[in-house]
C-alpha cells in the first residue's frame, strides 16, 4: 500500500502518517486534529446558509486591505504569499467567514439577552485610582487619611505608592468585574463613586482602591460582539464533544 506523502523538506519526502506521528511527538496532535474537526463542523453547519454576494465579499476584502495597510498590489500579493494563500483561496476564506459570522449571529442570537441579563454586574466597569505600598499599617492610615482628614487620595498616590502609574495619581483607568481577582470584584459589587475599598494584600504588597466611576454595561458594539463570540465558542465546543473523532493512521 502506498503511503500518501504529504510534503518535502529539503528534497526529502515525508508522509502523512510521518507528519503526524511528529505532531504526536511534540504534544502538537490532538489541538491539529480538532482544528480539522472544528472546520467539519463549521462547514457542515454553513452548509444551509447562503453564498453571500460578490459585492459583500469584494467589499470585506477592499475594507481588509485598508485596514492593514495593503493596498499596494505587490505588498497584498507578498501577504498571501507569506501566509500560503493565492487570491483565489484568500477569497474563499473571506467568503467562508463571511457565513461563519452568519452562523454566529444566528447560534448567539436567541440566547443573548438572557446571557447578557445573567452576567450583566460582572459586565460593569469601574474606574479605579490605587495606591499601592508595601506596608499594611501605613495602607490603613492612608485610608484614614483620605476618609477621615479629607487627605487628596490622587495626591498621597503621588507620593506613596511604589508602582508605575503613581506619576499619575494612581489612574487605573476602567477594568470590567470579570477580569478581576474574585476578593476584589466581590468588594466592588455595591460600590459608589468616591469609595475606597481595602487595603487588598497582593504580591507582598497593600493595595488601596478608589472608585472613581461605575460604567453600566449595555447589550451593543463590542461588548455585544464579545458576548456573541463567547456563546458562539460554547456552543462549538459542545459540538465537539459530541464528536465521534477516530484516526485512522496510526
Amino acid at each position: 500500500m502506498t503511503e500518501t506523502l504529504l510534503l518535502t523538506v529539503n528534497n526529502h519526502p515525508l508522509t502523512l502518517a510521518e507528519s503526524l506521528a511528529y505532531l504526536r511527538v511534540a504534544g502538537k496532535l490532538q489541538p491539529f486534529l480538532m482544528e480539522i474537526v472544528q472546520q467539519y463542523i463549521l462547514k457542515q453547519e454553513t452548509s444551509a446558509i447562503a453564498d453571500i454576494d460578490i459585492d459583500t465579499v469584494e467589499q470585506y476584502i477592499i475594507d481588509f486591505r485598508l485596514q492593514e495597510q495593503l493596498v499596494k498590489p505587490e505588498k497584498f500579493a507578498q501577504w498571501l504569499t507569506t501566509n500560503g494563500m493565492n487570491f483565489a483561496d484568500f477569497r474563499a476564506s473571506v467568503a467562508f467567514q463571511l457565513k461563519v459570522d452568519q452562523l454566529k449571529a444566528q447560534v448567539a442570537e436567541p440566547k443573548l439577552e438572557e446571557y447578557f441579563t445573567q452576567n450583566q454586574r460582572l459586565l460593569e466597569q469601574v474606574v479605579f485610582s490605587r495606591i499601592v505600598v508595601d506596608n499594611s499599617n501605613l495602607a490603613q492610615d492612608l485610608r484614614q487619611q483620605v476618609e477621615q482628614n479629607g487627605a487628596d487620595f490622587n495626591q498621597l498616590a503621588k507620593l506613596h505608592s511604589v508602582v508605575d502609574d503613581a506619576v499619575v495619581g494612581g489612574v487605573m483607568g476602567a477594568i470590567s468585574r470579570e477580569e478581576m481577582p474574585d476578593f476584589i470584584q466581590a468588594a466592588t459589587l455595591n460600590v459608589t463613586p468616591g469609595q475606597i475599598i481595602g487595603p487588598f494584600e497582593i504580591d507582598d504588597l497593600y493595595c488601596l482602591l478608589k472608585v472613581e466611576e461605575v460604567l453600566s454595561a449595555t447589550l451593543e458594539g463590542e461588548l455585544k460582539q464579545e458576548l456573541e463570540n463567547q456563546i458562539f465558542e460554547e456552543w462549538l465546543q459542545e459540538k465537539l464533544q459530541q464528536m465521534n473523532v477516530q484516526l485512522a493512521i496510526e
